[in-house]
């Protein structure tokens, strides 16, 4: 072959690769997602024929810049995905065809499976080294043995229904966080012998905290709207830094754990916080949304950082406040309260108002640390604020 030859034939294998990719980038970007070349043929041809409604028409499958919401994987949303460099796909209505579906998309790290109407087999998943977190919502679940072979580290699931215990959960070799929501398994003794650092349990049918204690390594604990009436196992979790129990009535004289060093309490109808002096360490607490009245237990924190009391109608003197000599933050939203003068000699740098009965802000021009102070536009009036202003112009103010 000669040079000339030789040189026409690169022209050629080049204008035929050009070709190849203007083809592969017209498919991905000129077909919905998961729609074949054809469609709108068919569609078309379907479109002259009488409509019959038989309810609301099907979510249409679409993708923005960091999800993929699909019914189906196909081979032209992997490319989809491989192009765009999305890793975060949600599968709805969701069956175990879908699930076989999921070898097109093997790099997937973020997946939700939501609403199934038959019992899922999680086999697929096995296969999905990058995968990361898996959100199960409304389903049911055969097994969640395959998930022992995965590196899942965030497992949520809400509704699930087949299973009888957490027994392979607890084997999973990289799981740091369990979320619980909704119907799922009244009791957690089947996570006895697993590690987790984050366990949450909201809105669900779990009714006893039993064995809990037996479940390695938990630093946070979350649990909300709970038919649990016996709270004390938490106080044998040596490992729990952050605690937070909503929406749920407390024995008179709770025991936590003394590593504790967060704890929220929210609407749990406290009036009485005195078991609060058990807890010294303690560097942030929320009592959101409960009766109390009397500081002076929290006054007792010494080495509180962070304080919120919103929610709290009867609050009104916060004098015990004073010995808080390291508080940065306090929230005071709708509260009773009517002088900010305890709080000025405190190294507070934000400070949150709301619906109290405040009516001077002098008191904040006096902290030298203050960084931010909001409120609502109606809480003071101007000549209030601009005064806090030219006394600290480097305050930010924010109206809420």
């Amino acid at each position: 072959m000669d040079k000339q030859s030789f040189k026409r034939s690169q022209v050629k294998l080049i204008a035929v690769l050009a070709l190849g990719v203007v083809a592969t980038w017209v498919l991905v970007t000129r077909y919905p997602v998961g729609s074949p070349p054809g469609s709108e043929a068919s569609s078309a041809a379907s479109s002259s024929a009488p409509a019959v409604s038989s309810g609301p028409p099907p979510r249409r499958d679409q993708c923005t810049a960091t999800l993929c919401d699909v019914a189906l994987v196909t081979p032209l949303l992997t490319e989809k995905l491989r192009v765009s460099g999305i890793r975060s796909l949600r599968l709805r209505d969701v069956t175990n065809d879908t699930l076989a579906s999921l070898a097109f998309a093997p790099t997937i790290v973020d997946l939700e499976l939501a609403s199934s109407q038959e019992k899922l087999a999680l086999d697929p998943l096995a296969g999905m080294n990058d995968l990361r977190t898996l959100t199960i919502t409304n389903s049911s679940v055969a097994s969640f043995e395959p998930l022992v072979s995965t590196s899942i580290e965030k497992l949520a699931l809400e509704n699930v229904k087949g299973v009888d215990d957490l027994k392979a959960v607890a084997r999973m070799p990289r799981i740091l966080e369990l979320s619980i929501k909704g119907h799922v398994i009244p009791t957690l003794a089947s996570l006895s012998g697993g590690h987790l650092r984050r366990l949450s349990i909201k809105s669900s049918n779990v009714s006893t905290l039993e064995g809990i204690d037996g479940i390695g390594g938990i630093e946070e604990l979350v649990i909300a709207q709970c038919p649990i009436g016996d709270l004390s196992p938490i106080g044998h979790v040596d490992s729990l830094r952050d605690l937070e129990i909503g929406w749920m009535p407390l024995p008179d004289s709770p025991v936590w754990p003394k590593n504790i060093t967060t704890l929220a309490l929210v609407s749990n109808h406290l009036r009485d916080v005195s078991f609060l002096r058990a807890q010294p360490q303690l560097t942030e607490l929320s009592l959101l949304g409960n009766n109390v009245s009397d500081l002076s237990p929290v006054g007792s924190l010494k080495d509180l950082r962070s304080l919120t009391l919103d929610q709290n109608a009867h609050v009104k003197d916060l004098s015990p406040l004073r010995a808080l000599v390291h508080l940065e933050s306090v929230s005071l939203g709708d509260t009773a309260v009517e002088s900010l003068d305890p709080l000025a000699d405190l190294p507070l740098k934000t400070v949150l108002l709301a619906h109290t009965r405040v009516t001077s802000l002098a008191p904040l021009a006096k902290i030298k640390t203050l960084e931010s102070v909001e409120f609502l536009p109606k809480d003071f009036p101007a000549a209030e604020v601009d005064a806090l202003r030219k006394a600290r112009p480097k305050v930010r103010i924010s109206r809420m």
